[in-house]
């Protein structure tokens, strides 16, 4: 058609005609090629699309996965599930998650029992910091791993269910490692599982990856998140541990804080340090001297309390006449000292001197104004006992009948290499419940502060599942033996605690540290949960001093 269009129009414009005459060829060859274009298509000419320079469409790229997958792990619409294969251990590999500063937040799913969770500063399985979640042992451990041999740092028994979300959030900054696994939904404040002083173990690990794993079971990871680290306290701190000394008891009377030790030499038995902060505290002074005549030896464990306006020393000591330790008592005007025995001569609490007990700590109820001690006695072990007590001419008299067994060491964390140990059982009284803590283990190992709970003073106690709360790290060893108080404002509690001086030295020197507790719903129900921060040696804020 194009060829007839041609030559037409040359025939035309090579044609001499008037210009009058032009307008009328001009149309006729207008409609002259409309009839062909008719001819040609069959019909209307139909609509074409407008011609276009845009390259054609492609499908739109896949989004990257940020992780290098290993094992069975698979990463889905921004979620990981780890499962341990044929193969082995599962592990999804975050390059580069490390900083100087990070907090890292997910949360687990444990949905086949198994051991799972978070490794930092990592390159792979093999290497880094990891916090394990064991579904088996109810229990979250935190190791360091190299060359895939583990060096466990601390554990934490904690009670944890199948197919829940817990959150996980780890912060570093400035070199400290925070680690929470915050199990209890009801806990809106959660202390760290672990913390810890980690710029050494990051830097000869020389990784910054981020792994998530999955051993013997499966696990899910959710809201997978990096950000940066929470902001650091910019006030005053405090690092354990605050004073020299074992067994430590502390009075807070009128501001002052005193704390009593077995420290001393020849006759100059306990002393006494005062504080306005339970962080600085004063030199020793003594407040019980042992008189020249006095039959008593291998003293032990001062315990003082503020009765009726007088200031009280219960401790142990060897009764002279078999050799075994029993209670005396002793009594002063001021908290200080010097404490004198009321009668001018030591006589035993008990007159059954083949008894043999040690502790003597004492409790007044806040509802009753009763008064107690709680002490223990030997047969198989350490046990814990307490008796109702009264006042006569300044001695402390047994109430009749009122001896009553409370504590038998019959839990592992309760037995060791050196014995069955239940020991300085210590009570609060919290929500209508009372809260005896007490030292678990010999002093020698490990040790331990554990607990158990009674709606009566007398028992039955029952032990928290969860036992030991506070318990011992790779970098703090013999924790326990543990008294209440409280900041200075009276709006935080602490234990106060000792370790040994040096990991691994069995207790022939120890310290003397303070660690925030409180109070947190139990979502089964029941008394509240006593939960501790601790134990540390990083950076704390002092106890609170605002009015």
């Amino acid at each position: 058609m194009p060829q007839s269009f041609s030559s037409t129009s040359s025939r035309i414009s090579s044609a001499l005609i008037k210009v009058n005459d032009m307008k009328k060829i001009m149309r006729f060859a207008s409609l002259f090629l409309m009839l062909c274009a008719l001819a040609s298509c069959g019909g209307v000419p139909a609509q074409t699309d407008p011609v276009t320079t845009e390259p054609p469409a492609t499908e739109p790229p896949k989004p990257e996965i940020p992780f290098i997958l290993t094992g069975s792990a698979v990463y889905k619409d921004g979620n990981l599930t780890c499962e341990r294969g044929p193969g082995g251990i599962s592990f999804a590999l975050m390059e580069n998650g490390c900083t100087d500063s990070f907090r890292l937040s997910c949360e687990i799913v444990i949905k086949s029992p198994g051991i799972g969770g978070v490794m930092l500063f990592s390159d792979g399985e093999a290497n880094g910091i990891y916090l394990a979640a064991d579904y088996g042992e109810q229990a979250v451990s935190l190791y360091r791993v190299e060359n895939s041999m583990r060096e466990q740092l601390g554990r934490r028994k904690c009670t944890f269910e199948r197919d829940t979300r817990i959150p996980i959030i780890i912060d570093y900054n400035n070199g400290i490692l925070k680690l929470y696994f915050n199990e209890n939904p009801l806990d809106a404040d959660p202390y760290p599982k672990f913390e810890l002083n980690a710029r050494i173990i990051a830097a000869k690990l020389k990784n910054t990856g981020i792994g998530f794993r999955m051993g013997n079971g499966i696990a899910d990871f959710y809201n997978v998140s990096i950000t940066e680290a929470a902001e650091e306290y910019d006030g005053k701190t405090y690092a354990n541990p605050v004073v020299e000394g074992a067994d430590p008891d502390v009075l807070f009377y009128n501001g002052t804080y005193y704390l009593y030790q077995r420290k001393g030499s020849g006759n100059d038995i306990f002393s006494v340090r005062t504080s306005k902060d339970l962080v600085k505290w004063s030199d020793t002074k003594v407040m019980y001297r042992k008189d020249d005549d006095s039959p008593l030896s291998g003293f032990m464990s001062p315990n003082v309390f503020h009765y009726n306006g007088k200031f009280y020393l219960v401790f142990a000591a060897k009764h002279p006449d078999v050799g075994n330790h029993t209670l005396w008592c002793a009594v002063s005007d001021t908290p200080d000292g010097m404490f004198k025995h009321a009668t001018g001569k030591p006589v035993p609490i008990h007159n059954d001197k083949l008894v043999a007990e040690i502790g003597g700590h004492p409790y007044v109820d806040p509802d009753t104004g009763k008064l107690y001690l709680s002490l223990v006695r030997f047969g198989g072990g350490n046990h814990i006992w307490l008796e109702e007590y009264n006042i006569v001419n300044d001695q402390l008299v047994p109430v009749k009948d009122t001896l009553t067994w409370c504590i038998s060491p019959t839990e592992t964390y309760e037995i060791d290499e050196f014995g069955k140990i239940s020991e300085g059982g210590v009570i609060l009284k919290h929500n209508g419940y009372y809260y005896m803590i007490y030292a678990s283990g010999h002093y020698k190992g490990h040790y331990g502060e554990a607990y158990a709970v009674a709606k009566d003073i007398l028992g039955p106690y029952t032990k928290y599942v969860n036992n030991d709360i506070l318990t011992y790290t790779a970098h703090m060893d013999g924790c326990g033996d543990a008294i209440f108080t409280t900041s200075p404002d009276g709006k935080e509690l602490f234990f106060v605690y000792h370790i040994h001086s040096v990991v691994g030295n069995q207790g022939s020197s120890r310290m003397t540290c303070i660690d925030r507790v409180k109070f947190v719903p139990d979502p089964n129900g029941g008394p509240d949960i006593l939960t501790v921060y601790g134990p540390t040696n990083t950076p704390q804020p002092r106890p609170s001093t605002q009015p």
